[in-house]
């Protein structure tokens, strides 16, 4: 049972959980503490001593990350003699950092940047050589460390040893000599390795994916939902567009969602951006020709009326939920039956007891919520029987292996795809559509989870949201927005009936839970 208390912090009253860690709580209220070592998902280590506060009654400043809410605290955080306090923390941090701020990819979001500012510490007292490390070290997984600029927060070192148990980092030397590195004979080497870049509060780790490619202060950030495996980690998607330029994703980044993935990523998760930067199938093809999009809309259009009751959908467990029941919908106005083989999208040596997943179908919750058919023997009976394939991203058909390439030789082939499918010589008409990073939807994850994905860019007539392909496709009889496929295609899905997609919070919502 909760026990509240109330702490006067900074003159103003707050509310907290008695016993709480006082620099955590400083924090979700909103009151900046700056901090170096500390970090929620690691925990206290009182190393840097930056979150300094003055407790009414203790005789010396205290380290708010070590110290434990009490009921009638009194607590200032910005005191004369707490700023003095961190003016000479920040002089012995900055003795032998290099200051090299104009060329560090860590500039506009750095910790050490921004507390340097609050607090004012302008002149330089030092007069003697500063201590030098070796810079550029390559440690493995894509991160270069740079040892001068490190504050020794120990942050790195502690998520290998504590979040993966892989102990990888450690400090050596002692004094002005200590600095991060790789313990002897070793790599930074394990599938979450990517995320030491993000909680380093300073320049030292960086990836080597990134550096130099772009500033912070140009990007957007869209929060997004990764669709790597059916984990469904929050991200965000640092994206921008130059002048004259095309838009370009530069990063994933972590979310945090502590009913999710915590505060952390995979590194396949994370670079898999690169996909969608890559992707270059856009437009209709009929065979290997480009054909005009209206034609291919209008040859669509009449293979539907020619193949009436004779014709089969097969969809990816990997569709968003709307694109989903909009395939649904689109099945029964034509007469098609609809299957989902989850052949392809299980990997047994992927998944991991921490973040990743060995299923990698992102919303296979849905398809099987839904009962969509997902047994292949029944796919292929029905497959047997059926002239016109349609096919929206299943890698079954994008690439499909040589006997069930030699079954859909004789069918007449329809893709609605992300990516370039092998077999396109072999296909009557493929669609290329927009991915997930393009469109605004929602997904399941395989706990149950429901969450909302934002588009970060803009679909393009050469790569249209699917939501509008099949709107134009089945002659406007199904809705082409979210908001019009939750009021209609999704009311008359039993599992969807109680949300209001409007309503669904940036952190999601358990299935069970109602919030219309």
């Amino acid at each position: 049972m909760s026990n509240l208390v109330r702490i006067t912090v900074n003159q103003k009253e707050i509310e907290a959980q008695s016993g709480a860690n006082l620099l955590q709580t400083l924090l979700d209220n909103g009151i900046e503490t700056p901090h170096f070592c500390y970090h929620e998902a690691l925990g206290p280590d009182g190393n840097c001593r930056m979150c300094m506060v003055e407790i009414e009654g203790q005789k010396r400043p205290q380290i708010a990350c070590d110290t434990f809410v009490e009921d009638n605290m009194v607590i200032s955080t910005k005191s004369d003699n707490i700023m003095a306090v961190k003016r000479s923390i920040l002089e012995l941090e900055l003795i032998n950092h290099p200051v090299d701020c104009p060329i560090c990819d860590q500039a506009g979001e750095c910790k050490l940047q921004e507390y340097y500012m609050e607090v004012g510490l302008y002149d330089s007292r030092l007069e003697t050589p500063k201590v030098t490390h070796k810079k550029h070290i390559d440690l493995g997984s894509n991160v270069m460390l740079d040892q001068e600029r490190c504050v020794l927060c120990e942050r790195c070192a502690r998520f290998t040893t504590s979040y993966t148990k892989t102990n990888e980092l450690g400090i050596v030397g002692r004094g002005d000599h200590a600095k991060i590195s790789t313990m002897p004979g070793k790599k930074l080497n394990n599938p979450y390795a990517m995320n030491v870049v993000d909680i380093c509060p300073v320049g030292a780790l960086t990836s080597k994916d990134f550096r130099f490619k772009q500033r912070v202060w140009f990007m957007t950030a869209t929060p997004s939902i990764c669709q790597s495996c059916a984990k469904g980690c929050n991200i965000y998607i640092d994206h921008n567009t130059l002048k004259y330029g095309t838009p370009v994703i530069h990063r994933y980044r972590p979310r945090k969602n502590l009913a999710v993935n915590g505060h952390f990523i995979c590194d396949e998760g994370r670079l898999s951006f690169k996909e969608q930067n890559e992707d270059d199938f856009r437009g209709t093809y009929s065979r290997n020709l480009n054909i005009n999009f209206k034609k291919a809309i209008s040859k669509m259009q009449k293979l539907l009326k020619s193949e009436s009751n004779h014709t089969l959908i097969v969809l990816s467990p990997s569709l968003l939920n709307e694109q989903i029941a909009s395939v649904i919908q689109f099945s029964k106005i034509i007469g098609a039956n609809v299957f989902c083989p989850l052949e392809r999208y299980t990997d047994e040596n992927f998944g991991d007891d921490i973040l990743r997943s060995n299923d990698r179908a992102s919303n296979r919750w849905t398809i099987n919520a839904l009962k969509i058919e997902t047994d292949y023997n029944k796919f292929i009976d029905s497959l047997d029987s059926a002239r016109l394939v349609i096919n929206f991203n299943h890698k079954l058909l994008l690439n499909p292996e040589r006997e069930l390439s030699n079954k859909l030789t004789n069918k007449i082939n329809v893709h609605f795809s992300e990516v370039e499918c092998e077999n396109r010589q072999d296909s009557e008409i493929s669609f290329a559509y927009a991915p997930f990073s393009y469109v605004s939807g929602s997904t399941v994850n395989e706990n149950g989870h429901l969450q909302q994905l934002n588009a970060a860019l803009v679909p393009t007539e050469k790569k249209p949201d699917l939501l509008e392909l099949i709107h134009i496709v089945s002659e406007k009889k199904v809705s082409h927005t979210n908001e019009q496929i939750w009021q209609n295609e999704m009311r008359d899905l039993e599992v969807f009936k109680n949300i209001n997609f409007s309503k669904i919070p940036l952190g999601g919502l358990a299935f069970g839970e109602s919030n219309v």
